[in-house]
This record gives C-alpha cells, structure tokens and sequence, in this order.
C-alpha cells in the first residue's frame, strides 16, 4: 500500500486505527503562509466519526497537534507533521478478523500482500480512520490555494440504493458561493431533497448488517495565468536553484514560454539570485523547458476541458465541434496553447481578438441585450431562428 502521494507537495500518512496517534508529514509547502488554525479545526469537524447513523460510532476529538513546519500560526518551509492521537480504541473487537476479514474492506487484500503480518487491529493502517491526517493536509493546502485564486469544493452526488441522488454540478457555472456552502456542510449536497433519500439508503444497510457505495463530485474553479506564472517559479528554483520573482517569470511566460513544440527553439538568459550561494546568477532557459515548467498547471486546465466536454449535452458538443472551441483570457497568448487544445480534443480551437479584455467587453455588452435574454445566456441567432 502506498503511503505517499504528490509531486511539487508530497504528503506521507502514518499509524493505524488502534496504533497510539495517526498523523501525516507534508513535504513541499511554501515558507510564509499562515494557518486559519479554527478553518482546519471546521474541516476536521466535518469528518469526526460520531455525529449521525451515517457515521461510525466510533468517538474520537481528532484534534491534530502539529510537531514541526508551522510557528505562531505560519508554515516554517520545513516538513508541516501533525499527529492525531487514538483514545477510543476496543481491539478485541477485532479479534476474529485473521480468520474472518470483513468483505468489501481491505482485511484479505492485506494478509495477502503482507502475508499476515498486518495489523488488523480495526483494519490497521488500512482504515478509514486515515482520512484524518488526509483532511488536515486537505485543510491546510484549501487555504494556500484559495489565496491563489483556485476554490475546491465537493459533494455527496450518488448512494447506491438511493431513489434520488443529487444534481451534478454544472460544468460550466460553478460558483464560489456554492463551493463555500458546500465545504461548510457535514453531508455536503447542492438539492437538499436528496440529501434524506441518501440517507434512508445508508441506514436501512446499517440496519441490514451491510454497507452501501457511493460518488461524490469534485470540483475547482479559477485556474488562470497566475499559476503559470508560479509554476515558472517553482521549476527555476528546483531545477537552476534560482530564485526569480513574479515580474521575471511573466517575462520568460511572454517570451519563451510555450505548451505546444515550437518551430524552432528560443532561449532567453534568465537573472536571479542563486539559492547555494545568495549571490546574482545568470542561467540561459529554453523554450522546452517552459513546456516542463508549465505541465502541472496545463494538464489541470486540460482535465478541466475534457470535464466539461464530456458533460455538455450532445447537440451543444455538436455546435462546439462545428465552430470550435475560443480561448480568451491571459493565459490563452502562451504560444502553442490553441494547438494544444486543438491536439487533445480533436477541435480546431482559436484565440480570440482581445483575448485579454473581450470578455468583459461581451459582458458589457450583453447587459444592453438583457430584454432579448431568458435564463441564463442564449445563442441570439438561434434564438431569432426558432421566433
């Protein structure tokens, strides 16, 4: 079982269900960014075990202590360890569970690959009491991310057994407000009316001795020009061990920066300040390594495309693939970004003129049209086709 996950912030869980304490170690987050310590403590709130029959019974704080990487309420740079300690532990519950495991859990997968040597002590480090020490580091990096411009939300969409599952989110109009709502709830669901139904289907398993499956919906919003700038950033620094700021990064991002191979590479010599040494340093950066520089923020923007496509009615993918897809926005001058799109999704995709402002151009001049509209935004020529 893999105990670690991540890239740029690598997080490593730790413990068991019965062992003394449970906690995480998050690797990789930047020096500098305060801690809303009563925000983790609302999260953590959120997936206690105990509140209601859809939980287990089981009783516990899960109040995290931070060891190290976090002083007077900002992160150090340092390696941010928390622990959460075990208080209500029955072990000899569980006494039967190398003879018996429980189906649909991971006891027999566990004998097998650690040939029985597992703890089994409430599934061990195979428990769902492991979410824990993932929701604190959940907590933590919500707040860094938001600062950023990028919001998280998630919600309860199916239960196996249910007659009314929730509304999936709306591929192309989610807000803010609703992922805020959203992270504030213990059973998260966008039409109340579902949540009741879920919950009927959870307890009459509960009751039957058995266990119901379920999805819930992620979703983000506002991944933008900003984080390609940071992710320059963060490459310069771990690759070259050069600090550049935000002016020197939007700079190689107008430059030399691509997603798509060029024609012919570029160069540019970048000035920074060597983090072995604190002395000025001068590093020759090609256009094939902005490309390495910009993959993680470019393959999210890409997953947020396929998302939305996947989940767009049929005739509109049809009106998509027929016009194509328009990129607007900062973001969208990075060389190569429609061809990119273009690639991926198998439609032609165009900047648009005034990439950077047109948007709140239409804005404004959708606002003069408001009597032509009805819900929501309309294509005007189909609508002077079907009056």
């Amino acid at each position: 079982m893999s105990s670690s996950w991540g890239n740029s912030v690598r997080i490593s869980i730790f413990g068991g269900s019965h062992t003394g304490a449970i906690g995480v170690n998050i690797e990789g987050l930047p020096a500098g960014e305060s801690v809303d310590w009563p925000e983790v403590l609302a999260q953590m709130a959120r997936r206690a075990p105990g509140q209601d029959k859809t939980a287990t019974t089981r009783k516990e704080s899960d109040e995290p202590r931070v060891l190290c990487g976090l002083l007077d309420g900002v992160t150090t740079g340092a390696p941010l360890c928390a622990v959460i300690e075990n208080n209500n532990q029955r072990s000899k519950d569980y006494s039967q569970l190398k003879v018996l495991p429980r189906p649909g859990h991971a006891d027999y997968t566990a004998e097998v690959k650690y040939g029985g040597h597992q703890d089994v002590r409430g599934g061990g480090h195979f428990s769902g009491r492991l979410t824990a020490p993932l929701v604190f580091a959940g907590a933590v990096a919500r707040q860094i991310l938001r600062r950023r411009g990028i919001m998280i939300g998630s919600h309860v969409l199916k239960v196996a057994g249910a007659e009314l599952g929730d509304r999936p989110f709306d591929p192309v109009g989610v807000s803010p407000e609703l992922l805020d709502r959203l992270s504030g709830e213990y059973f998260p669901v966008i039409d109340p009316a579902a949540r009741e139904s879920m919950r009927r289907s959870i307890e009459e398993a509960r009751l039957s001795l058995d266990s119901v499956g379920g999805v819930v919906e992620c979703a983000s919003i506002k991944i933008a020009g900003d984080q390609l700038n940071e992710a320059v950033v963060k490459y310069m620094r771990r690759k070259h061990n050069l600090l550049v700021g935000e002016r020197t990064a939007e700079e190689m991002k107008k430059q030399i920066g691509c997603v798509f191979p060029k024609d012919e590479e570029e160069a540019m010599d970048v000035k920074g300040r060597c983090l072995l040494t604190g002395l000025p340093k001068v590093v020759a950066v090609s256009s094939t390594e902005m490309m390495d520089a910009f993959e993680e923020p470019v393959e999210r923007i890409m997953e947020a495309i396929h998302s939305v496509l996947e989940r767009t009615p049929p005739e509109l993918v049809a009106d998509i693939s027929t016009n194509g897809i328009v990129m607007t926005g900062g973001g969208s001058l990075v060389s190569g970004f429609d061809k990119l799109v273009t690639a991926r999704t198998g439609i032609h995709t165009m900047i648009a003129e005034e990439a950077i402002s047109c948007v709140a151009l239409g804005t404004g001049k959708s606002l003069d049209s408001l009597n032509n509209m009805q819900d929501g935004t309309m294509n005007l020529s189909r609508r002077k086709q079907m009056s």
